[in-house]
């Protein structure tokens, strides 16, 4: 969700809490204009006091509305920054996968293979970092991506491409909280169940010949 929509969902909140401060300030000023000259102001006084212990628990509620609405702002600023590097990453794998002589400006590989073993490499990565967006912005349920990543893995280039970055995921993991560690979980459960289920199934063998 776009930070637009989620300030446009906030708006009615900390329209609400606004106006209840607001009128909560104007009452005297109001009492002030509408009451007659004969008004008994000791009698108001007294009904005063009462509104106002009435007053403190919703200006109390008012503010906390306030205090939510930029809560929730903030975090919506920085869910939009994140998508954003995420976007941006994935961006600049879809390219070095285009054009694999940009290969040699990331880092080497972390286990020995051909030029082109390493773009493909990359080029899973970036479906892994476009699942775990999913995954984290709550498009996609545990399920669902064990399952996606469990046959990614039962391929070839998928087994051994988590394979050979496996480490990275594992030592990063207690660094990690809430979904984004989940998500590791799910990908360690689906490569322990992938290499159980058998042999991987090669390029070769991913489609029937042509006829």
């Amino acid at each position: 969700m776009r930070v637009s929509q989620r300030l446009t969902r906030a708006l009615p909140w900390v329209s609400g809490a606004l106006t209840l401060i607001g009128l909560g300030a104007a009452t005297p000023v109001l009492l002030s204009w509408a009451a007659p000259e004969s008004t008994d102001w000791g009698r108001l006084s007294d009904i005063s006091q009462t509104y106002s212990a009435l007053s403190i628990p919703l200006s109390g509620a008012a503010l906390l509305g306030v205090v939510w609405s930029l809560v929730f702002q903030a975090r919506a600023l920085q869910a939009d920054s994140t998508d954003r590097y995420r976007g941006a990453l994935r961006e600049l794998l879809l390219r070095t996968v285009e054009d694999p002589s940009l290969l040699i400006c990331w880092d080497p590989p972390m286990a020995p293979m051909t030029q082109e073993q390493y773009r493909l490499q990359y080029f899973n990565n970036a479906i892994i970092l476009s699942w775990r967006a999913e995954y984290l912005n709550g498009m996609l349920p545990d399920a669902i991506v064990r399952d996606q990543l469990y046959r990614m893995m039962r391929g070839q280039v998928g087994q051994r491409n988590y394979s050979a970055t496996r480490g990275v995921w594992l030592s990063e993991v207690d660094h990690l909280n809430g979904k984004s560690k989940r998500f590791v979980q799910l990908m360690e459960a689906a490569y322990q169940a992938a290499v159980a289920a058998g042999p991987v199934l090669t390029p070769e063998n991913y489609f029937l010949p042509d006829s």
